[in-house]
């Protein structure tokens, strides 16, 4: 069967650079346009790293990553932010069981209409231990551009390709965002609603 198009410049985008088997290096080459004309001072990403710490999802990342992003990776220990699962467990000192799963539904049905402290004390002290996390979280939006690297695992035959390339830290983003949405809620019901429609940009954005 024969092809339905012809390879050639006008179909290939990218050629170059090659890996050592001659190979396209897609990763380095993706890497290099997404990149382009962004420093760490302009990527909202560099400020989300500090927020979320080294170890986001227990899983450390890929030596290049912190190095493609133009930052240190992050210390050990931290102000970093808090699921709220860990901080039931290691703050408030819950036990698996019903507390534990009222408190982990608790933003999802807090974002959903305005609340005060008196109906979720426990959500609101969680959201008021990651006060500064959340602050640099607001400041990060508001950075015009955003890069994360695409940075595989290597093994001693090399990387696998783009397939494996980690994603961590996407799934914390979440849990952020849960965060600034009950926020904005519970300043909602403070009276504070120009506060709540900052943290509900953030998210937008």
């Amino acid at each position: 069967m024969s092809p339905r198009f012809t390879l050639g410049k006008e179909t290939t985008h990218i050629a170059e650079p090659l890996d050592k088997e001659g190979y396209v290096d897609y990763e380095t080459a993706l890497n290099q346009r997404l990149s382009k004309g962004i420093t760490a001072k302009t990527n909202a990403n560099v400020l989300l790293w500090k927020v979320l710490g080294p170890k986001p999802e227990r899983t450390p990342m890929p030596p290049d990553f912190f190095k493609l992003l133009g930052m240190e990776e992050p210390p050990e220990r931290g102000e970093y932010f808090s699921e709220v699962l860990r901080y039931a467990k290691e703050r408030l000192k819950f036990e698996s069981g019903e507390r534990i799963d009222a408190l982990s539904d608790q933003p999802r049905r807090a974002a959903q209409r305005p609340w005060t402290e008196k109906e979720y004390p426990h959500l609101a002290s969680w959201l008021k231990a990651n006060e500064t996390p959340l602050a640099l979280v607001v400041e990060a939006t508001r950075r015009p551009d955003y890069f994360n690297p695409l940075v595989s695992r290597k093994t001693e035959k090399g990387s696998s390709g783009l397939i494996v390339v980690s994603l961590s830290g996407v799934q914390s983003c979440r849990e952020v965002a849960r965060a600034l949405t009950a926020r904005a809620m519970l300043r909602v019901g403070e009276g504070r609603v120009e506060e709540a429609w900052q943290d509900l940009l953030a998210c937008h954005r």
